[in-house]
């Protein structure tokens, strides 16, 4: 209904300012001014050039492209109608794996041009914090190979965009061989690791 409404308005704007233009014109020349439209043509160019300049600012978007990632049977980048919503996604990606936490996201949001899709899993080290080996060392520094959203978001300079980039990255290319791979992951400058290179591992 909107988009509807949104064209009316356009043709509305549109034949009102070509008859503005006319308007215009047409005193002009009849004062012995020196312009003149002589074609029917170039009046219709007119209307039409106004018509595509405006539809160019509001025209809606009719597709939307994320990208599913986490615990998801198959992450990728999908292509989905414009108005869908995050459970879309998750059902173009192939459903949640059995790790999946699906309380931790807003299955009903809306979904964005170029957003990411992040379906988190669920961890036992969550619940047990930093004495579990899952997801850190004995000394307490975070192991990047497995740790997840909650504890990478421990991490000074770490938050949820970030962490999510982590896990991703992750899934995509591996694990980490050294610590200083993580700044390969975006977002991940020579800053942010110092920040946090003497409090992580990749074992």
């Amino acid at each position: 209904m909107k988009q509807k409404l949104d064209s009316d308005k356009l043709i509305v704007i549109a034949a009102a300012t070509a008859a503005l233009v006319f308007g215009v014109l047409y005193f002009v020349g009849g004062r012995g001014g020196g312009v003149e439209l002589t074609r029917a043509g170039e009046q219709a160019a007119i209307v039409a050039d106004i018509a595509i300049d405006m539809g160019d600012v509001i025209a809606p978007v009719a597709e939307v492209t994320v990208h599913v990632a986490g615990a998801v049977n198959k992450p990728g980048v999908y292509r989905l109608d414009s108005g869908s919503r995050v459970q879309d996604a998750l059902d173009m990606a192939g459903g949640p794996t059995d790790e999946a936490d699906l309380n931790r996201i807003n299955l009903a949001a809306f979904l964005k041009d170029a957003q990411q899709v992040l379906i988190p899993a669920e961890s036992a080290a969550y619940e047990t914090g930093y004495a579990s080996d899952a997801y850190a060392a004995a000394d307490g520094r975070v192991n990047i190979n497995t740790a997840g959203l909650r504890e990478l978001i421990t991490l000074p300079g770490i938050g949820e965009v970030i962490a999510g980039n982590i896990v991703a990255y992750r899934e995509k290319n591996g694990p980490f061989a050294q610590v200083a791979d993580i700044k390969n992951v975006p977002r991940i400058g020579d800053r942010t690791f110092e920040n946090i290179r003497e409090l992580i591992i990749a074992d």
